[in-house]
């Protein structure tokens, strides 16, 4: 099989116009080349503030309520439920605050993870001492006190250095 001339000429010039143009990686004039920004200098100011503007309070009434979790937890390890219901009614109602704090919280993408480990961590604990609470002398009070779930968790911890590393911070943060 013959080729003939006038069909060479074409192709070696397409293949030599393919090879160049994949080899090169040009942008459309008047577009700046992509440049290496960190995330963070790349983040919505606005909302990054109004972000850290809401949940920074909420963070702080979290770190304040953490010990009164924990000091129930004790109390329910060892059995000793019936004179906490004072402590039980005040805590619901501090994360009920926390709910409605977080609820406010305005989106920021970097800081979605957060929030939403921030309110699942609460959902997951103030049902228990509203059932808690109902009946604190039941048999299974100090068992279920004991087993209070930690706000705390590797999920949290990621995410809150994930919307740190974005520019989220609070006033005194380390």
């Amino acid at each position: 099989m013959t080729i003939s001339r006038r069909f060479v000429a074409p192709a070696v010039a397409l293949a030599a116009a393919m090879l160049t143009a994949c080899g090169t990686t040009s942008t459309p004039s008047g577009t700046p080349p992509p440049s290496a920004v960190p995330p963070a200098a790349t983040t919505d100011v606005a909302g990054r503030d109004a972000y850290n503007a809401a949940i920074c309070p909420v963070f702080e009434s979290i770190i304040a309520i953490d010990p009164r979790l924990a000091a129930l937890r004790a109390a329910g390890a060892e059995g000793e439920v019936s004179d906490l219901g004072g402590e039980i009614d005040a805590l619901n109602d501090d994360l009920g605050g926390v709910l409605e704090a977080l609820d406010a919280v305005p989106e920021w993408d970097p800081g979605a993870d957060f929030w939403f480990q921030l309110i699942t961590a609460v959902h997951g604990i103030r049902p228990r001492l509203l059932q808690i609470a109902g009946d604190p002398n039941a048999p299974e009070a100090s068992g279920d006190l004991a087993a209070l779930p930690f706000i705390a968790s590797e999920g949290m911890d990621l995410a809150f250095r994930n919307a740190t590393a974005a520019g989220h911070e609070c006033a005194g943060e380390p």
